[in-house]
């Protein structure tokens, strides 16, 4: 598991439970990923999640687009920080 404390794991939004999810199946080892958020942007908290996840499994790359604030984020592995790419108006 790789979000440890179960307080943690029990709190965690719905994107870092999906992906924790695909990593205990084995599914995230190697695999570029996207996932569309509706309702609310992605927190801090679940930003750092995600990286942490997609570093630890072994995926290639991480696109999470934003739809509440018109954005999307990429990461790929070997980056330090999301890149951002705003969404025209």
């Amino acid at each position: 598991m790789l979000v440890n404390n179960l307080i943690e794991m029990a709190t965690a939004h719905a994107e870092v439970g999906l992906l924790q999810q695909m990593h205990e199946a084995g599914l995230l080892k190697g695999a570029n990923l996207e996932m569309t958020v509706r309702g609310l942007e992605v927190c801090q908290y679940c930003r750092s999640d995600i990286k942490a996840i997609i570093k630890a499994s072994g995926a290639r790359s991480r696109t999470i687009h934003e739809e509440a604030i018109g954005q999307t984020r990429y990461w790929e592995s070997g980056m330090g920080k999301w890149r951002i790419e705003k969404w025209e108006k």
